[in-house]
């Protein structure tokens, strides 16, 4: 029987941070490139405890339908976006608003890091949307980052538990590779195999937030920083890899 991560702690968060809070966020984007349209973020303080949570979608990029229809996600504005705005729980703003908004409660409540999912890629395309709508680093100067797919990948996902569950329950991609993404991540963490990541940016960033948790309560090191090809790690024996791979 396997052992899960789940099965052997509890979430204990405990900052081990130069300041008082993270802040875990999570972007959906009209692009790979950039576009961000719907932002979403949740701090907690040194204790684990929620003290906020922000979401809004972005109005110069939700409005532009034909920016939208490139969207990967593009079937969620009539299932999940245009109900949420009809009944006024999300709100479109612009992206300048946006940052200003994010960077109050930063410095409001002393976030000293900055942690995400795949932080490469909402980093880069905060940046392109920054570049192209009038906005600013929302972070403040000094900000640590902590890719919580680099510190998975690092820990938990390179187990022999994991090795196991990702061939049993076909977590692998058709190049042989296991499959290391949050998703993917949070069903071997939690246990439960039958999550479904909602990608939306802050049901996103609340579901990072228990990952977190979890890399936290069992690893003392973090891994500071923005990691590259992070997946590799864990595919690195290319003999099993090669003895994965569909026809």
């Amino acid at each position: 029987m396997l052992t899960l991560v789940s099965d052997v702690i509890q979430p204990n968060f405990k900052a081990r941070t130069r300041g008082e809070a993270v802040a875990v966020i999570d972007t959906e984007t009209a692009t790979l490139w950039g576009e961000v349209f719907d932002f979403g973020m949740v701090i907690v303080n040194s204790k684990g405890k929620e003290i906020a949570r922000y979401d809004a979608i972005v109005k110069e990029v939700y409005d532009d339908v034909k920016k939208m229809e490139k969207a990967f996600y593009f079937n969620k504005v009539d299932s999940f976006y245009e109900p949420n705005l009809r009944c006024k729980r999300m709100v479109k703003k612009s992206w300048r608003t946006i940052c200003v908004e994010v960077s109050a409660l930063c410095s409001k409540h002393r976030v000293s890091v900055v942690s995400a999912y795949n932080l490469a890629f909402d980093r880069r395309v905060i940046a392109a949307t920054n570049k192209k709508y009038n906005g600013f680093s929302m972070f403040p100067k000094g900000t640590k980052e902590l890719c919580l797919w680099k510190f998975a990948c690092t820990t938990e996902l390179q187990s022999e538990a994991f090795d196991t569950l990702a061939v049993q329950q076909g977590w692998i991609s058709e190049a042989g590779n296991l499959r290391t993404n949050a998703e993917v991540a949070y069903k071997f963490m939690t246990g439960n195999l039958e999550f479904s990541e909602s990608h939306t940016a802050l049901d996103d960033a609340l579901i990072e937030l228990d990952l977190l948790k979890l890399l936290m309560a069992k690893h003392k090191e973090l891994p500071f920083g923005v990691g590259g090809a992070t997946w590799q790690l864990v595919n690195s024996d290319k003999e099993k890899v090669k003895s994965r791979k569909k026809a």
